[in-house]
């Protein structure tokens, strides 16, 4: 039986260039990360435990927070492959990739930034289907 649930990340910043979602991705089966499709179901090996990607707001920027939610099931998440460092979701600002480790409880955390770093990420996270989680990006 699924457990899936809402959940959403808000991506704010102080910085006076705006700043943009490029991609979402998940860890798929065949280890390597796969692009979501927006508002679909994903399919065949990618991460069955991470569906329905909506960005109703894909521009960061002092006037506007970026926005990206996705129905979370933790347990499936966790049996299917991460990777190396754990994560399967991986949320690309301007090319900078925050991987996030999904925990089998709903817990979440970053692993890391990976790519091209231009862009630093400071991560309140809450569980999976609660509080919004809140990023707040910098240029670096």
């Amino acid at each position: 039986m699924s457990d899936f649930q809402q959940t959403t990340f808000k991506f704010t910043t102080n910085d006076e260039t705006p700043l943009s979602i490029t991609c979402v991705m998940t860890y798929a089966a065949d280890n390597s990360w796969v692009p979501m499709p927006e508002g679909k179901p994903v399919q065949g090996g990618q991460n069955q435990g991470i569906q329905y990607l909506h960005i109703p707001n894909s521009e960061i920027s002092q006037a506007a927070n970026g926005i990206v939610s996705v129905q979370i099931d933790p347990k499936i998440v966790n049996n299917v492959p991460y990777a190396s460092d754990k994560a399967s979701l991986l949320i690309s600002v301007n090319g900078s990739n925050l991987h996030i480790d999904i925990h089998s409880n709903g817990g979440m955390k970053t692993t890391g930034t990976f790519g091209n770093k231009s862009v630093k990420f400071d991560c309140n996270f809450g569980n999976v289907g609660g509080d919004i989680s809140v990023i707040d990006c910098t240029s670096a």
